[in-house]
């Protein structure tokens, strides 16, 4: 018989969260009312949907989501020494990655997205995943953390 422990039931807590955390896939996901609102509060005239200033709010604002995450992760409770496995996309096909270990986090999540054009970071039942994406394909990335459990539902 299986003796009760809290972690365990946390992880079954867990099997059916997703968060994204991070998708800068998702640039139409952005709220064009949210652009009008800033150029209001800003005295700017605002430009179409379409338009380079609307991208740049964007961008902008993407940028500042991205050091949010980031600087969260430096004081995350869970910022321990991890693992990271993975798939590479390259033109001429996916090859696995030897297992990686990084000291925290943060600077596996920096490695996972080195060179990418976009990423999108999501905690899919207890597993963290980095997906970057790139102009030969995407990469696609697990990161364990090192004292075997799943990760907790909020990082943060």
């Amino acid at each position: 018989m299986r003796e009760y422990s809290p972690a365990r039931k946390i992880n079954q807590l867990n099997s059916s969260i997703m968060i994204t955390y991070i998708d800068t896939m998702n640039k139409n996901g952005w709220d064009y009312n949210a652009y009008l609102e800033d150029c209001k509060e800003r005295g700017k005239t605002p430009k179409g949907e379409d338009s380079n200033d609307y991208y740049n709010f964007v961008s902008d604002r993407m940028e500042m989501d991205w050091s949010d995450f980031m600087l969260n992760l430096e004081y995350s409770k869970v910022n321990g020494p991890v693992t990271v496995h993975g798939k590479l996309g390259l033109w001429w096909g996916n090859p696995t990655i030897e297992p990686k270990k990084f000291n925290n986090l943060e600077s596996a999540i920096i490695a996972c997205v080195g060179g990418s054009d976009d990423v999108k970071i999501t905690l899919d039942k207890g597993i963290l995943e980095v997906v970057g994406y790139h102009h030969d394909g995407r990469n696609y990335f697990t990161i364990h953390r090192e004292d075997g459990h799943f990760w907790p539902k909020y990082l943060f």
